[in-house]
């Protein structure tokens, strides 16, 4: 399978609805979209149109001449609504759509992007089934799957939702998922998101969702317990810097520094490095009264 890796860290909640056609993605979505705008929730949807050449636009119309002209994006816009029409082959659709989507939104669903997303953990899953066999073969096949869901009982599955019967257990688990991702997300901004993997994880979003578990505590990152070589500030932010990247920074500003006169240089110094915006500092001053 293609698309996004699995150790990519995805900033904001997704999960995907799969299933077979007609086995009530749609409905599914519409329904739980409806229920989290109610509550307050900002949601954002993705659909993959699995038809061959399929193009929102039309053979004729002024949009689409613009795009045969060579034009991309064409940008159509209307009093109601605004459209972006980009073509291209595109290998990784999904990353794609992930870089159009705001960063802060409450979720992303996804309908359908089933052979980019089975097997990452990262996006959680809602399956939709509508047999046994369907549930056994998403069951194997699937990572991080939230829930089953069908539009009736199936004989011998047990821990499956028939939506339509009761939908407020759906509204329910994805609450959950998306209040502990944000838990996850906060937990991931205080770490170094080096992905060093100094700590035995794949990466610093795993190593998040453990603290939040209480399977690991922020001193079990190596990175957090050594004091840096070099410590960058830009603004109010506190930029993390891989080891190799550290050590140049420090080494070339250190013999840079051995030139000036009456400066001696040991090689092993510590570097903090603090930038400034000129209207941020002036500011300051004029405050400080300087």
């Amino acid at each position: 399978m293609s698309g996004i890796s699995s150790a990519v860290a995805v900033m904001f909640p997704v999960i995907a609805v799969v299933g077979r056609k007609n086995s009530g993605k749609t409905t599914l979505i519409e329904r739980l979209t409806s229920n989290l705008t109610r509550m307050g929730f900002r949601v954002a949807t993705a659909k993959h149109v699995s038809i061959p050449n399929f193009s929102i636009d039309r053979k004729g119309t002024d949009t689409w001449r613009h795009g045969e002209a060579g034009a991309n994006p064409v940008i159509c816009v209307s009093d109601v609504e605004i459209c972006r029409i980009e073509r291209g082959v595109f290998q990784n659709p999904l990353n794609r759509v992930l870089s159009l989507v705001p960063a802060d939104i409450d979720l992303l669903l996804l309908e359908g992007f089933y052979r980019w997303i089975a097997d990452n953990e990262n996006i959680a899953k809602i399956v939709c089934v509508r047999t046994a066999e369907e549930y056994e073969e998403y069951r194997s096949s699937c990572k991080n799957v939230l829930l089953f869901c069908s539009r009736k009982s199936l004989d011998g599955v047990s821990n499956i939702i028939n939506i339509d019967e009761e939908f407020e257990p759906v509204v329910r688990k994805v609450i959950e998922y998306v209040e502990e991702f944000q838990a996850i997300k906060s937990v991931l901004e205080k770490l170094p998101r080096l992905n060093c993997k100094k700590c035995g994880r794949a990466s610093c979003m795993e190593m998040a969702r453990e603290i939040v578990k209480g399977t690991a505590s922020f001193s079990d990152c190596v990175v957090l317990s050594e004091e840096p070589k070099v410590l960058l500030r830009v603004g109010n932010v506190n930029i993390p810097l891989q080891p190799f990247v550290m050590e140049i920074i420090r080494r070339t500003i250190l013999g840079m520094i051995s030139t000036l006169k009456g400066v001696k240089i040991r090689g092993d110094e510590r570097i903090r490095l603090e930038v400034l915006s000129w209207e941020g500092e002036h500011e300051q001053r004029e405050d400080e009264g300087i």
